[in-house]
């Protein structure tokens, strides 16, 4: 599967991200994101997070698919706690839900 053809919003998104950050992609969904930022050689790894298990399932199935298993660590958590200090993630990416929920991810994590 190839996600080079992603959404315009997840274009936009991605032209936040500097090169070569690591990122934690907090709601990751279908680990769109992460893959088509290595795809386009912006970033070398990440962690994809996500609460559902069926987002999870397909974030695992996509990454695997892109043969990135070694570079997009996708991870079954609420928001901020898919990440710990050691992961030295330099930008943490919430996007595509709303307002009042991110408020909440921001209120409930640490970073």
């Amino acid at each position: 599967m190839q996600v080079k053809n992603i959404s315009k919003r997840l274009r936009k998104v991605a032209g936040f991200v500097p090169q070569d950050a690591k990122i934690l992609d907090v709601g990751s969904d279908h680990a769109y994101l992460p893959i088509y930022l290595i795809q386009q050689g912006r970033i070398s790894s990440a962690i994809a997070g996500e609460v559902v298990e069926g987002p999870y399932q397909s974030a695992v199935t996509n990454v695997a698919d892109n043969q990135m298993s070694d570079k997009i660590s996708v991870r079954l958590a609420n928001g901020l706690a898919a990440f710990d200090a050691e992961d030295q993630i330099d930008v943490i990416v919430i996007a595509g839900m709303g307002g009042g929920l991110i408020a909440d991810i921001l209120d409930n994590g640490s970073a």
